[in-house]
């Protein structure tokens, strides 16, 4: 994705042309015929709670790699967060890169923090001295595009939950530079 931001419209033209030709399904429809996936999201407490206790037999996560220190750990992907704003944001028409200052003035809508591990979202503001003003979270992207839609807040989620169909309303504004890279693994 982040080559999306790189190459401009093209690559995204190509993606935009191809990707309807793919049938869009949940990752509930995805796995629904699978006896071992009774619960698929969580936080990483939940997940750690659902492995200790054998509910289930892995898990896909990115959260608080301590919590699953007694499982082997392998990377899938990274991946880097992206700021969302409505198409005529004064966000969305500034020129210049978008900066933590700029983004705490803001209300924010993210992602559901980890309870007890620490947020790599909230330790990027912190350490610049910062205080971000979360109004709303949600464990899933297409319900933090709404609120971003509905104009709750500025949303900050992962560059690849930014689909072709949201350019129609929506600008995605690269953060890789605010916010440090985030691992998603299979343990």
């Amino acid at each position: 994705v982040r080559a999306l931001f790189c190459h401009g419209d093209s690559a995204r033209a190509v993606l935009c042309d191809y990707t309807p030709l793919v049938e869009r399904i949940s990752i509930d429809e995805a796995f629904a015929g699978v006896a071992c996936c009774g619960r698929l999201l969580g936080t990483s407490e939940q997940i750690a709670e659902l492995i200790s206790t054998n509910k289930v037999d892995f898990a896909i996560a990115t959260g608080s790699q301590d919590l699953f220190s007694h499982l082997t750990l392998m990377p899938i992907y990274h991946w880097h967060r992206i700021v969302l704003v409505p198409k005529g944001h004064e966000l969305a028409k500034n020129p210049k890169p978008i900066d933590l200052k700029t983004l705490a003035n803001h209300p924010l809508v993210t992602y559901v923090f980890s309870g007890t591990g620490e947020s790599s979202f909230k330790r990027a503001f912190r350490e610049e001295g910062l205080e971000p003003r979360v109004v709303f979270t949600a464990r899933d992207a297409d319900i933090i595009k709404t609120y971003v839609r509905m104009g709750m807040g500025v949303g900050v989620i992962a560059s690849m939950a930014f689909e072709c169909a949201d350019r129609e309303d929506l600008v995605a504004i690269d953060a890789s530079e605010l916010f440090p890279r985030v691992t998603t693994w299979l343990g």
